[in-house]
């Protein structure tokens, strides 16, 4: 099964050139402000991108998929597509499940506060699952985000960016711990996010393949390919691309790690 993989087109959608895949997944964040318009439109022309399946989620950019799931959920259906909003479907034999929240800040869509409410949240994730889909990423993996001293808000979390700014950039992880840990303890064949376009990215970590997706760079410029993924290679022992070590993970995602590859 060949997974094509993208995220983060900000309504550039159509400007998008997609490589010959069986299952095509997008990772959220379709529009910048929300619009309606902007929403239906990408899910007509995911319904026409030729592939088998399509699968999509919302991001922190899609506002009106969050006050309206049950509209977006029904003409995804009515165009043939997946639209998966904590929930799952399964495809070839293959269990998928996918997610639009992300950590809270300011005032943004889908997002869930820290602690209980995260640890919640992430535990709806089913232990069965072969791809795992969500919007942000977990902590550690694929998730720094570039800042400055000056506390200029200029990105797509509206944390202090460097964009436009005198000020030095510094790495910052924004991924979230309590779903690290949560993948950690299923151990998917592959996890698909965006979120943080500077990160864009593969790596492997213990038996899962992690990408961030993200299309577009900081600048929201179309600048990263698809990534392309045969899910039957994904998972094998042998499979050895890109692999981090435990290392250079945070503490607390480290010692999930030995977990994951014993």
């Amino acid at each position: 099964m060949q997974i094509i993989a993208i995220s983060d087109t900000h309504g550039k959608h159509r400007d998008v050139e997609l490589p010959k895949g069986d299952v095509l997944v997008h990772a959220g964040d379709f529009t910048v402000h929300g619009e309606k318009s902007v929403t239906l439109d990408f899910v007509n022309w995911f319904s026409e991108q030729s592939f088998e399946h399509k699968i999509f989620i919302s991001g922190n950019h899609d506002m009106w998929a969050e006050s309206h799931e049950v509209e977006l959920s029904r003409y995804a259906s009515e165009q043939g597509v997946h639209y998966l909003c904590n929930s799952s479907v399964e495809l070839e034999g293959m269990k998928f499940w996918g997610s639009p929240k992300t950590p809270r800040f300011m005032d943004w869509a889908f997002m869930y506060s820290p602690g209980r409410e995260a640890e919640s949240q992430w535990s709806q994730i089913p232990a069965t699952m072969d791809v795992i889909v969500t919007h942000g990423p977990p902590q550690g993996i694929l998730d720094d985000l570039y800042v400055a001293s000056d506390n200029k808000i200029d990105n797509d979390l509206g944390l202090a960016s460097a964009v436009g700014s005198h000020s030095p950039a510094q790495s910052q992880s924004v991924g979230c711990e309590a779903l690290a840990k949560r993948v950690m303890q299923i151990k998917p064949r592959l996890h698909v996010f965006g979120h943080i376009h500077e990160a864009f990215g593969s790596v492997r970590v213990g038996r899962t393949q992690f990408v961030n997706a993200s299309v577009m760079d900081r600048h929201y410029n179309l600048a990263n390919s698809p990534h392309q993924l045969d899910l039957s290679d994904l998972g094998a022992n042998n499979f050895s691309e890109n692999t981090l070590e435990e290392q250079e993970l945070p503490r607390s995602v480290a010692t999930l790690v030995l977990d994951s590859v014993g």
